[in-house]
């Protein structure tokens, strides 16, 4: 077939893939990936690159993966500095955007053989700080979830959740997706495996 000979010789020009399609064709190429997540796990997956992309468009429009520049890349990087210092946009929320964008990018053009440059790497913004989230202090839990009364309204599992969340630290979803086979109260120290 004429068309097969010109691709496979380079003759055919590549796809044109629009930043806006980016996160469906990341989510086409991650699928083995993303398989075994509920439906819950890949709106979570996928809200925050759908996200980092509107940022992207928002600064640089909609253009073709491979008309996106390194300029484009450090107007995007200032963009973020100036809502760090502006809103107090945390340096963590910036770098995972960034970093999401990189990610797909590299990504995608490798699949489709796109030969674009790496014009997102080396823009990590320094000065992020790690921060645990805060842990409800015992009174709290005991006074305002825990007190007599104050769960009788909900159903006994959604109970059960309350109360397996306040006693070991489980996630929600981890406790809320625990399944018999992955608890083990007869063991010398009762304990729940969780696991992917």
């Amino acid at each position: 077939d004429e068309k097969e000979v010109a691709a496979l010789l380079g003759g055919e020009s590549r796809p044109t893939i629009m930043l806006s399609d980016l996160v469906t064709e990341f989510e086409e190429l991650s699928r083995a990936a993303l398989a075994q997540k509920s439906d819950n796990q890949l709106r979570k997956w996928r809200n925050p690159r759908m996200l980092a992309v509107d940022n992207l468009k928002r600064i640089i429009g909609d253009k073709p993966l491979g008309h996106i520049t390194r300029a484009d890349a450090l107007l995007f990087r200032k963009w973020w500095q100036d809502r760090i210092i502006a809103d107090g946009v945390e340096i963590a929320t910036a770098n995972k955007n960034i970093a999401y964008i990189s990610k797909m990018l590299k990504a995608v053009a490798r699949a489709h053989q796109l030969n674009l440059p790496p014009v997102f790497a080396d823009l990590r913004i320094e000065g992020a700080t790690e921060r645990q989230r805060a842990a409800f202090a015992a009174s709290f839990v005991q006074d305002s979830i825990l007190a007599p009364g104050v769960l009788d309204e909900l159903n006994d599992e959604a109970r059960d959740l309350v109360l397996l969340v306040a006693d070991t630290g489980l996630r929600l979803s981890e406790a809320a997706n625990l399944l018999p086979d992955a608890i083990f109260l007869d063991a010398e120290v009762p304990h729940v495996k969780v696991e992917a």
